[in-house]
């Protein structure tokens, strides 16, 4: 299964995040990945290992679905976001121009 994590304080805010914007879950998040957990749980065929970015949206998210599963976790950089560069933490409103113009 390939998961995304849950809402971030950036999401909400509409920032930028990449890979290099570390962004943590907000309550909403938190609770869409405990909800999920759920469904996880009750899966005919269920993961048997977990591997997250070390991005701590990813990573938080990952533990919230392993409270049911118990799984072993594993951490990987490679995983983590596109890269933004120079418009990781801008507003999408300052960069959604640039994206529309090619």
């Amino acid at each position: 299964y390939l998961i995304r994590h849950g809402e971030t304080i950036a999401n909400a805010a509409r920032i930028c995040a990449g890979g290099q914007y570390d962004s943590p879950l907000n309550a909403k998040g938190e609770a869409q990945a405990q909800a999920l957990a759920k469904v996880i749980h009750t899966l005919e065929i269920k993961p048997g290992v977990i591997w997250h970015s070390h991005m701590v949206r990813a990573r938080d998210t990952a533990r919230f679905i392993n409270r049911a599963l118990n799984l072993e976790m594993n951490e990987s950089r490679d995983l983590r976001e596109h890269d933004m560069g120079a418009w990781d933490g801008l507003p999408w409103d300052d960069v959604e121009p640039y994206l529309e113009n090619g």
